[in-house]
Order: C-alpha cells, then sequence, then structure tokens
C-alpha cells in the first residue's frame, strides 16, 4: 500500500519500514538503519497504523437549569 502523505505525516515514524525506539528520537528502518523520527526518504511507504491520532479536546461543563421543569 503505497500512498503519498502530505504535510506531517511523511516521515519515518508513519513508515511501515521504520520501528520507533523507546528513546522517542530514533527509529530503525528496514532500509536505511538508524534514522530520526521525523526524517524522511525516498522509500517512503505509509502505514495508517502508525500514525497518531489528535487528542480529543475536553468539552465544557454545561450548567443545567431545572427549575423550570419542577
Amino acid at each position: 500500500m503505497k500512498k503519498r502523505a502530505r504535510g506531517d505525516d511523511h516521515i519515518c515514524r508513519n513508515c511501515e519500514n521504520a520501528l520507533e525506539t523507546g528513546d522517542g528520537k530514533t527509529c530503525l528502518c528496514y532500509r536505511r538503519g538508524v534514522v530520526r523520527v521525523n526524517g524522511f526518504c525516498r522509500h517512503f511507504t505509509y502505514d495508517p497504523l502508525k500514525r497518531k491520532a489528535k487528542p480529543i479536546p475536553d468539552l465544557p461543563e454545561l450548567e443545567y437549569d431545572l427549575g423550570y421543569i419542577l
């Protein structure tokens, strides 16, 4: 499955050829060896399962006025 990702998705962290190491700064690439997490190369193959989703924002607390129901 090849897909040219746009923007921030086209980095080694999201490539199916790379495994992220425990330090969070480097990846072990099948083709290039040790690379930076935010690096990229021409062998990039997008893996959608490695992409980290944006966190869901907290919802504001709602205040209910139950005076009209009683």
